[in-house]
């Protein structure tokens, strides 16, 4: 296979990867109005962790003016973000 190596685990630092494929962070345009992680933004990035990328980025995080990005406004948002990493 001419990619074998994509699909072996890596290390960086003291994080162990399942494979050397990785998502970078891009906008989704999938956060509330208020600059919130919704239930699309949530969803968006689970579809992307069960495809079997080894590391995703998320995207971008703005602070305001905003339009639909994800956004660092509250600590409220804290909880949601961290279920987008599965964090407790």
């Amino acid at each position: 296979m001419e990619f074998a190596k994509l699909f072996e685990s890596g290390v960086i630092g003291d994080l162990t990867l399942k494979n050397r494929i990785f998502f970078p962070a891009m906008s989704s345009w999938l956060a509330g109005v208020n600059g919130e992680p919704t239930e699309d933004l949530i969803a968006h990035y689970e579809r992307i962790a069960r495809g079997g990328a080894g590391l995703v980025v998320v995207e971008t995080v703005m602070l305001p003016p905003l339009d639909e990005n994800l956004i660092a406004l509250s600590k409220r948002f804290v909880k949601t973000l961290r279920s987008c990493v599965g964090s407790p």
